[in-house]
C-alpha cells in the first residue's frame, strides 16, 4: 500500500515538473503577466453637420416700370331715332335728296348746325345710313347720317364739333359785316322775292331767333333787330359770309 502511494506521488510530481518546464519559458518572457486593461475610450463628440447655405441669388437688373398710358375716356354715343331732333354737324352744306339713294334727285341743302325733325329711318343704301328729315320750313327729304369716320347728322344735345369763333347761333347776338359793299336786307320770309322789312348797315346787331335754313343758294336766319322788327336775313351764300356771331 505504501508502495502504491509512493508511486502515485512520484507520477504526480513528475507531471507537475513537466508542466513547470513548459511554463518556465513563458514566465521568463513575461507572457503570464496580465495585460493591463486599457482605460475606457472617450467617445469622440460628433459635430453637427455644417448647414449648407443656399446659393446667393444672381442680381439681374430690371427695367424701371413705365406707368401705363392713361386711356382717354370713351366718347359717349347717342343714336338718332324717328321722332327725335337732330342737328347738322358738318362744316358745309348737307344734301337733302328725294329718296334714300345717292343717285336720287337733290331737293335742297341743310346748312351747318341746322336743326331738323327726324321723320323716318334708318334706311341702308349703297353703304350709307339715311334718315328722312323735316327742317320745319318746307324742306322734307332724305339725308346721310355720315361715314365710318365722321358723323354728319347727330342728335340734338349730343356734343358735336366745337363751334368756330364768331359762329352764328340761335339765342345769341350777331353782327352785320357786309364789308361795306351794301346793307343786309331783312325779309318777311326766307326768299329773295319776299317783302323787304328793313336794311341793316355793317355793325348792326341782330338777335338770332331761329334757323338756319338753306333756300335759293343762301343761308337764312330768323332775327330781331333793336327796333323789335322780326324777319329773315342771310348770313352768306356758302362762299362769302355777311353775318358773324358775337364772341
Amino acid at each position: 500500500m505504501m508502495g502504491f502511494l509512493k508511486l502515485s506521488l512520484a507520477k504526480s510530481l513528475s507531471k507537475k515538473f513537466v508542466w513547470f518546464l513548459f511554463l518556465l519559458p513563458a514566465l521568463a518572457c513575461g507572457q503570464l503577466v496580465p495585460t493591463p486593461t486599457p482605460p475606457p475610450r472617450t467617445p469622440t463628440p460628433t459635430l453637427p453637420p455644417t448647414p449648407t447655405l443656399p446659393a446667393a441669388p444672381i442680381w439681374t437688373p430690371t427695367a424701371t416700370p413705365v406707368p401705363p398710358t392713361p386711356t382717354a375716356a370713351p366718347t359717349p354715343t347717342a343714336s338718332i331715332c324717328a321722332g327725335s331732333q337732330a342737328r347738322v354737324a358738318l362744316s358745309q352744306m348737307l344734301n337733302v335728296r328725294e329718296k334714300p339713294d345717292v343717285d336720287s334727285r337733290r331737293i335742297g341743302k341743310l346748312p351747318p348746325r341746322a336743326c331738323v325733325k327726324v321723320l323716318e329711318g334708318p334706311r341702308e343704301s349703297k353703304g350709307y345710313t339715311w334718315w328722312k328729315v323735316d327742317d320745319r320750313f318746307g324742306l322734307v327729304g332724305w339725308v346721310v347720317e355720315g361715314t365710318s369716320d365722321e358723323r354728319w347728322l347727330i342728335p340734338c344735345g349730343f356734343p358735336g364739333p366745337t363751334p368756330r369763333p364768331r359762329t352764328v347761333r340761335v339765342g345769341h347776338w350777331a353782327v352785320v359785316d357786309t364789308k361795306g359793299a351794301e346793307w343786309l336786307t331783312m325779309r318777311s320770309s326766307p326768299s329773295r322775292k319776299a317783302m323787304i322789312m328793313a336794311k341793316h348797315p355793317p355793325g348792326d346787331r341782330l338777335r338770332i331767333l331761329d334757323g338756319p335754313i338753306w333756300r335759293e343758294g343762301y343761308i337764312w336766319w330768323l332775327s330781331e333787330d333793336n327796333r323789335h322788327r322780326v324777319g329773315w336775313i342771310t348770313s352768306g351764300d356758302g362762299s362769302d359770309t355777311w353775318l358773324y356771331g358775337e364772341d
